[in-house]
């Protein structure tokens, strides 16, 4: 079969799961909560210096914004997360790395 954009494979324990193609975040949730439904669900974090700190790589605003809605289903609100990014950078909680027209954060 043939896909236009990328596609993501599960794998664990001999059993295999593919979402062909480009899908929603929702559906990668999907697979990999069946195929690993001993996994816990960590809900949003408390703030941006625990959410920071959870990904010593870094984050962009759009991966931040998608971690601190309140629920795993609400829609992503880019804004309100670069706000609380920008609050936390003023308190020294967090660094900001400019790419392009978006941004990379990180613990400070």
């Amino acid at each position: 079969m043939r896909y236009t954009a990328p596609s993501l494979v599960f794998e664990r324990d001999g059993q295999r799961m593919i979402a062909g193609g480009f899908q929603p975040f929702e559906a990668y949730d999907t697979l990999l909560a069946h195929l690993a439904p001993d996994l816990p669900r960590r809900g949003a974090p408390l703030n941006v210096a625990e959410m920071l700190a959870a990904f010593p790589e870094g984050l962009f605003t759009a991966e931040a914004a998608r971690i601190l809605r309140g629920h795993h289903l609400d829609v992503p609100d880019v804004p309100e997360a670069e706000a609380r990014l920008i609050e936390a950078m003023g308190q020294g909680e967090a660094r900001r790395i400019d790419v392009g027209d978006s941004a990379l954060w990180a613990k400070a």
